[in-house]
């Protein structure tokens, strides 16, 4: 037994030899909150043109030395352009093109005067003198195909999303979230709702704890046993059928009703090294115990796995339970199944 390790030595050690679950590639309006699971580079330049950043005329600088309100550059307005034209006519000596946000720029032209500093008429007179390229916005300014847009591993929030579908992209790969199996435990737990009989509490564990899962964006199954290792050793197997961790309340002290001592050698539990057993404070003596299942309960892909907070349906203990990455100061029993960290989303 390890004693007086730190909340993250333990999850350390927890964590420990664990990979990830593998990926999946889901839609973007899917992908809120995932995490990627590879590189993503641009497969475009964006802007995919030379574009206007302003309402105003794309022209030639040359056309304008001089220009001023006294004496103005009168340039003949040859075509329209708007937001999603493609710009057609070329812009001549002592011409301009009309253009709102966002439009192509067209060919010849090398700078945009806003409308501000114009009459807008036909033809328009130019009130000011600029430089070449100014007001330009270049084709692939923001970035140029091939370039890294977002790395692996970034958690991807409403302004990444937009970085993706900006590049054309309606798909993304991530990594698969695992499914958590929650199994509480315990004979002086009845679910609310019901009578309550002397001796006996409301559970709200697995109500705490599923709703704190679907927050962080977990699917889960959930069950209940009672004090039965037998009982609970099958309900352990039939959630590990289909989730990828396990999560368990109660029965892991040292009582006589702690089953979870009888229950793992009934699941053929097969510990990687010794069993590691570690406390650590302020906590008040909380135990993690490490396993790997293998056996009558291998699962496709590697060992099977599970999380198991103390409380026995305790108000207090489920209260603490759920808070700091799913109560890790609670969990007593980590079992996975090519188990990645419960937070990673």
């Amino acid at each position: 037994m390890k004693t007086g390790l730190t909340l993250e030595e333990a999850q350390t050690a927890i964590l420990l030899n664990r990979v990830p679950l593998g990926t999946q590639m889901l839609p973007l309006e899917r992908a809120l909150g995932r995490t990627l699971a590879a590189d993503v580079a641009a497969p475009l330049d964006q802007p995919p043109f030379d574009r206007s950043p302003l309402d105003g005329y794309a022209l030639r600088s040359a056309d304008l030395t001089g220009a001023n309100r006294e004496h103005p550059a009168v340039l003949e307005v040859v075509d329209t352009v708007y937001a999603g034209d493609e710009a057609r006519i070329p812009v001549g000596p002592g011409q301009a093109v009309r253009l709102m946000t966002g439009a192509m720029l067209p060919p010849g032209c090398d700078c945009v005067v806003p409308q501000e500093d114009t009459d807008q008429g036909d033809p328009v007179s130019v009130f000011v003198s600029l430089k070449p390229f100014q007001n330009y916005v270049y084709q692939g300014e923001d970035y140029r195909k091939g370039a890294l847009l977002l790395e692996k591993g970034t958690r991807l929030d409403a302004a990444a999303l937009g970085v993706l579908a900006s590049a054309g992209l309606t798909e993304v790969e991530v990594c698969r979230r695992p499914r958590v199996g929650l199994l509480t435990t315990g004979d002086e737990v009845v679910s609310p709702g019901t009578p309550l009989p002397a001796g006996k509490i409301y559970g709200s564990n697995q109500m705490l704890l599923a709703a704190r899962l679907a927050e962080l964006g977990f699917e889960t199954e959930t069950a209940h046993q009672g004090d039965n290792p037998a009982a609970v050793a099958e309900a352990m197997r039939e959630l590990l059928e289909t989730c990828d961790v396990l999560l368990t309340t109660g029965g892991v002290s040292v009582g006589d009703k702690d089953i979870f001592h009888q229950a793992l050698p009934l699941m053929a539990a097969v510990y990687p090294g010794p069993v590691r057993t570690w406390t650590y404070h302020p906590a008040g003596g909380t135990l993690f115990r490490d396993a790997r299942l293998s056996g009558g309960v291998q699962l496709p892909g590697g060992a099977a796995g599970g999380l198991s907070p103390g409380g026995g349906g305790h108000p207090g203990a489920d209260s603490a339970a759920g808070m700091r990455r799913l109560s890790w100061n609670l969990f007593s029993i980590i079992l996975t199944r090519r188990a990645t960290p419960l937070w990673w989303m």
